[in-house]
């Protein structure tokens, strides 16, 4: 269905038409015009007086014959000056010549002037020829034709008639050219309509899936992390416990288990953010020393299971302090080594972090990842970067694993304007890297974050609102901050959590509050909270706890005033750290 603008336009294009084609019609008439009486009727006209003249030429010396005789017969002269004048035009039967005179003033017997047929013709002009004997060459006489315009004006009126129809024909072929194109053109902007509407139908449709999508990885996320919350916890506050060697040895397995479940669960939303064009990337600061020991230390487990030996080849005297997307260049680390690790059954495997260029701003680094594991025949090299690809299917049933890694880790590095690549020494290991340009971070005033008394109010005696509606979820943190000697208050959804805050005669010192809950959720909690009168109590440091890892998600915390941001499940490590970010912030 066509609105009114579509309509106006159409109009208005059908009409531009019609004013382009009147425009052309008055540009070819005008040119007619012009071609007409400043070259083609002139050269008609000349035309016409030159054929006359040739013509009376031509029978000049006819009459020059007669005049030059002994015997001047004045009849035959006549006879011959009436066969001139029956001369015509064959197609139109207008005569050349409408009168004759002679004036022989030297030539005896004969009257000194004869004339024949019409001298006195309206609009007639003569033409002069001198008449010569031929005997002496002597001048005997003068002949006047006399010829009107009658055969000019005939043939300037069939050309006339000529062009009109031929501009009558071209301005016939023009316009219907015109209404062809124009009804072409109308036609092709109806089928763009459909299209733009079609288009317009798929993007709704696909944005829809996507909605879909996202929203049915948002639910699977909260789903699954929830539970592997509470696992992640339980296992946490058993490990403070005492255990014999076989029982530390079961929770290694359970650990490591865990671990391997919510790095598969992190792949497979990485996987569908970043094919979605929603992953985000971070500029934070932080340690390159601290991020390769947390690498190596997250795999140290399997490493040494497996009788491994693993090393870190950082080239010395280079910065420590970078700006860029931590999180995803762990990602990226661990992914690498975990694979390293993986099809590595003895021997090592190094980190090697070397120094390519560097300006004033930024570092360029080449990060690699050494093994001495099975390397990769060659038939093999085009699936390595592919999703869900395993060298070949014993693989998969021998080492495990999703195949999507790999497939991460160079997408990772595609979004942060890197290259990745391999090296490979089959039967003998080989060799992935990554070059990436990190930003040097600028230099700040560390005294703050040094201040030793500062760190030790940090692990004494918090006062924090846990909000948390599961159940074994909510006791696992309390107890794991419990034991850390905080003081802890839990509300089991945000209605409570804004009355806790509201009512407690004691402030707060941080709010962990989970997004996902029943009465009111996190997000209006929040909003709640930061809408109170009391400045103090506004102004608490809230850190969101979800399952919900989605940016969407994230971005609606920050918006509506949250701290931070911590994605379950955590381990007490990181949510130690980040309390101490947090309230380090504060101060």
């Amino acid at each position: 269905m066509i609105n009114w603008r579509d309509k106006h336009s159409s109009n208005f294009t059908l009409a531009h038409f019609g004013l382009m084609f009147l425009f052309l019609a008055i540009a070819l008439i005008i040119s007619a015009t012009t071609y007409w009486s400043v070259f083609l009727e002139p050269q008609i006209n000349d035309y016409s007086r030159t054929q006359s003249n040739l013509i009376a030429q031509s029978h000049s010396w006819i009459l020059a014959d007669e005049l030059d005789k002994n015997v001047i017969n004045e009849r035959m002269l006549v006879e011959r000056m009436d066969e001139i004048l029956i001369l015509s035009d064959h197609e139109t039967e207008i005569p050349y010549i409408h009168g004759i005179s002679i004036e022989a003033d030297n030539v005896k017997n004969i009257s000194r002037v004869i004339s024949r047929g019409d001298i006195s013709c309206k609009g007639c002009f003569n033409i002069k020829i001198p008449l010569y004997a031929k005997s002496n060459h002597e001048l005997i006489g003068l002949a006047n034709f006399y010829s009107n315009n009658d055969l000019y004006n005939f043939v300037l009126n069939n050309i006339r008639s000529k062009i009109i129809i031929a501009l009558i024909l071209i301005m016939l072929f023009i316009a219907i050219a015109w209404l062809i194109i124009w009804k072409q053109i109308n036609k092709t902007r109806e089928q763009d309509k459909r299209i733009q509407l079609d288009l317009k139908k798929q993007k709704e449709k696909a944005e829809v899936a996507s909605r879909a999508k996202s929203d049915f990885l948002a639910t699977m996320s909260h789903e699954i992390r929830t539970p592997m919350n509470g696992i992640i916890g339980m296992l946490n506050l058993f490990k403070r416990t005492s255990l014999t060697e076989e029982q530390s040895n079961f929770l290694d397995t359970i650990d490591v288990s865990s671990e391997q479940l919510l790095l598969l669960l992190n792949d497979i939303l990485d996987i569908s953010k970043i094919e979605s064009g929603k992953l985000d990337l971070e500029n934070i600061h932080f340690k390159l020393s601290e991020l390769c020991d947390d690498c190596v230390h997250l795999i140290e487990n399997r490493a040494k299971g497996k009788g491994i030996e693993l090393y870190i080849d950082v080239q010395p005297d280079i910065p420590d302090d970078y700006i860029g997307d931590e999180v995803r260049l762990r990602q990226i680390l661990i992914n690498l080594l975990g694979n390293a690790v993986k099809f590595t059954e003895h021997g090592s495997v190094t980190l090697s972090i070397k120094e390519l260029d560097k300006n004033d701003d930024s570092v360029k680094f080449l990060f690699s990842v050494i093994d001495t594991g099975i390397g990769i025949t060659e038939e093999k090299k085009h699936l390595l970067f592919d999703n869900f690809s395993q060298l070949d299917s014993s693989t998969s049933r021998m080492y495990g694993g999703s195949g999507l890694g790999l497939a991460i880790s160079k997408k990772l590095v595609d979004a942060m304007d890197g290259e990745i690549g391999f090296k490979n020494n089959p039967g003998k290991g080989c060799t992935f890297y990554f070059e990436l340009r990190l930003s040097v971070a600028p230099k700040v005033s560390v005294e703050m974050f040094t201040d030793d008394s500062y760190e030790n109010t940090l692990n004494f005696n918090l006062s924090i609102l846990l909000v948390e509606d599961n159940e074994i979820n909510c006791y696992a943190a309390k107890t794991l901050l419990k034991q850390d000697g905080h003081d802890v208050v839990v509300a089991k959804n945000g209605e409570e959590a804004v009355n806790a805050v509201i009512n407690s005669a004691k402030e707060f010192d941080v709010i962990l509050m989970d997004i996902h809950m029943p009465v009111v959720d996190g997000i209006e909690a929040t909003r709640r909270i930061r809408a109170l009168e009391d400045a103090n109590k506004q102004t608490i440091p809230i850190i969101a706890l979800t399952a919900n890892i989605m940016q969407d998600e994230k971005q609606e915390c920050i918006k509506v005033g949250m701290n931070d941001f911590m994605s379950k499940p955590f381990t007490p490590e990181r949510l130690n750290s980040k309390l101490k970010s947090v309230l380090r912030t504060e101060v």
